[in-house]
């Protein structure tokens, strides 16, 4: 697992490596450059000695490529990227005929400046969550000149043509960006994995869990993620252009009926994917209009229009019957929230605050001011082995330990680093639980 937290984002991302049973070799990291910050995500369909060498090739040449030449626009230094990659392998791979790469795909998103810009070629996809849905990012070539598919992949032609996101991608603050090697594209639940992204949890154990999920619904996979979060940020109005969702299997003539959405009006849609739409969609459309027109006239003539005239019947009313009616209705007696108790706990040997966290969702400024724990810590605040903790979870996050009151201390109330918690948030809620 490797994560990373800077002043705009925060990273982490999750390759298996393979194992002797299983097919397939993935590998992901994140660097600065002097083009952006780089998010790289290389795969494989095949697992070998020489596979494994090819995919430590790629991330390699692709750092190097981006720390060593400048380009102004990042969509081309990320293309450029690939290409060169692709072209090295090429000419590395026929110097040995033993060598032939295998289903190599690769994804390489820079961020610079509020801009991001992703450029793949291979199975792979990236996709955005807006904080209530997931918006693919990638599709497929619309004319993909392919015999045997031997341009779609790494190393195995001396030039290639890499696919780019037409314009630039700004995100904004709570969006999220997935980058997936094959078996997470094809296996994303959408509502689970929105569930998880919508926690407060560490960006860490979100990436963990999904592919958890992944290998647990496709036995054997090899699951590869990249969870890249936005925050800080000065934008207010993301762009960005979405794609056809992730199908590996169509044909490649398909994707030139891509449905490519816009969120802003100012981007530009990418040249060609709107190209050879038939006709047959205006045809669509009419019997949408009538359909639509039909219901609204049944709703109409059903529930609104009445051509007969109302008649009055005068109602009659009993003693009984008024006092009834005059009565006040009893409130609704709603139960009275719950504090739950604290949770006792044993410092384990190689625990950290994280992995507290991760379980009890309570930022460690309340645990450590936690008046049961005191002296029970270190001179600057470690957990010391061996020693019994109160884990207060009337201070948690989770929905689970603390049903009540746990959107009060949500990742957007403490801060995605626990930077909130503190004396006021303490006085705050202690206040209003006492009215």
């Amino acid at each position: 697992m490797t994560t990373r937290k800077l002043n705009n984002f925060e990273y982490a991302g999750l390759s298996q490596q393979g194992r002797p049973e299983f097919e397939g070799m993935c590998r992901q990291d994140g660097f600065d450059t002097p083009n952006g910050y780089a998010f790289v995500l290389v795969s494989s369909g095949v697992h070998n000695a020489h596979q494994a060498k090819l995919t430590e090739v790629a991330l390699e040449r692709i750092r190097y490529y981006l720390e060593n030449e400048t380009e102004p626009d990042i969509n081309v230094a990320a293309a450029n990227a690939l290409s060169y990659t692709s072209g090295f392998i090429y000419q590395m791979v026929k110097k040995d005929a033993s060598v032939i790469p295998a289903n190599l795909s690769c994804i390489c998103g820079l961020y610079k400046d509020g801009d991001l810009a992703l450029a793949w070629i291979g199975d792979v996809c990236g996709q955005l969550f807006t904080g209530k849905k997931l918006f693919p990012l990638t599709w497929f070539p619309e004319k993909a000149e392919i015999s045997g598919q031997s341009s779609w992949y790494l190393g195995l032609e001396p030039m290639i043509n890499p696919e780019v996101t037409s314009g630039r991608i700004r995100p904004v603050n709570g969006d999220v960006l997935l980058l997936s090697s094959h078996e997470v594209c094809l296996s994303f639940q959408e509502k689970a994995t929105r569930r998880i992204i919508q926690d407060s949890m560490p960006l860490q154990t979100k990436v963990a869990r999904i592919t958890r999920m992944v290998c647990e619904k496709a036995s054997g996979s090899l699951a590869a993620l990249v969870m890249v979060g936005f925050y800080n940020l000065d934008t207010e109005k993301r762009a960005f252009i979405a794609g056809k969702p992730y199908q590996r299997e169509l044909p490649m003539e398909a994707s030139d009926e891509t449905n490519v959405q816009t969120e802003t009006i100012d981007m530009a849609k990418k040249p060609g994917l709107n190209k050879g739409k038939k006709d047959t969609s205006l045809l669509w459309r009419i019997f949408y209009v009538l359909a639509l027109l039909a219901v609204v006239y049944m709703v109409y003539d059903l529930l609104i229009h009445d051509p007969r005239p109302p008649v009055r019947i005068p109602s009659v009313e009993t003693p009984v019957m008024q006092e009834m009616i005059e009565a006040p209705l009893p409130e609704e007696q709603k139960p009275d929230p719950v504090i739950p108790d604290d949770v006792a706990y044993t410092v384990r040997s190689g625990d950290t605050w994280s992995r507290i966290y991760a379980q009890f969702g309570v930022c460690s400024w309340f645990i450590i001011n936690h008046p049961p724990n005191t002296g029970r810590f270190g001179r600057d605040g470690t957990l010391i082995s061996g020693q019994q903790l109160m884990i207060p979870v009337i201070y948690s996050g989770r929905r689970d330990m603390n049903p009540d009151y746990y959107l009060e201390f949500s990742i957007d109330r403490v801060g995605s680093a626990c930077q909130n918690a503190g004396r006021e948030l303490l006085q705050s809620f202690q206040e209003m639980i006492s009215q």
